[in-house]
């Protein structure tokens, strides 16, 4: 519909007509709790479906927002500044703590939680989780452990994780039906292979997918961009874990 939407550092969110050049509504979902506390805003992508607009912070709290009004639909008390995803009846999101969450869209109630944080063997040490990531049913989250973690969408039901790396730092992207993380040294691990790909299409789409993700760092993009654009250590590496799984 010919809408902007965008955020600040002090918790607002507004919507911006772009035929008409002019602010529609504005809403702050920054908590007093937060405000007190001195917290660090940070917030979770700005997910648009159809009417709904549904975002979190590290406020502590989800909204279901009315994209031409502005009006609150339902809310939730929950921490995530990660990448929620949306279908027909339901929306997922990954919590800070580790918890992946299903609401029924309409009203916002919970349908079903996984504690991931449960199912890792490093329960001792602190770990940050990414995602989340919808594929053929199934939902996918890592964390800076090293893990990947498989869950039905359907039912919840967990499916299955696994120790990939140490040093996992993002939440996992699918490029033709394959399924890549993003490693902190930068390097690409795959981890599902189901079809021959292209190179050219994989730097092309994972550098974008970096550069929307790091856009404010810039040692982080020159690093990642020289990486990229030097196709021989590119097919090196994705080469080299061919042969080696």
């Amino acid at each position: 519909d010919n809408k902007l939407l965008f955020s600040n550092d002090v918790g607002d969110i507004t919507a911006i007509d772009l035929d008409q050049q002019v602010i529609i509504w504005t809403k702050n979902i920054l908590s007093q709790n937060s405000i007190s506390n001195n917290l660090v805003f940070k917030i979770s992508n700005i997910l648009i479906d159809k009417k709904e607009v549904f975002v979190s912070s590290n406020s502590g709290d989800l909204f279901n927002f009315n994209v031409e009004s502005g009006e609150i639909k339902w809310s939730q008390k929950l921490t995530s500044i990660q990448n929620h995803i949306s279908t027909d009846k339901y929306l997922f999101v990954l919590t800070e703590n580790g918890f992946v969450v299903a609401f029924n869209k309409t009203n916002g109630n919970i349908l079903w939680s996984v504690n991931l944080s449960k199912l890792s063997k490093d329960s001792k040490i602190k770990v940050d989780y990414y995602g989340l990531l919808l594929a053929s049913n199934n939902l996918y989250a890592t964390s800076s452990n090293g893990d990947i973690y498989k869950i039905s969408a359907l039912d919840g039901k967990y499916i299955s994780h696994k120790k990939i790396n140490s040093d996992l730092s993002r939440a996992p992207i699918v490029v033709d039906n394959k399924i890549f993380i993003l490693k902190d040294n930068a390097i690409i691990t795959k981890i599902k292979e189901l079809d021959n790909i292209k190179n050219k299409k994989i730097k092309d789409i994972i550098y974008s997918e970096i550069t929307n993700e790091f856009k404010e760092n810039d040692k982080f993009l020159k690093d990642t961009r020289d990486l990229y654009l030097n196709l021989s250590i590119f097919q090196n590496n994705y080469e080299s874990f061919l042969k080696n799984n």
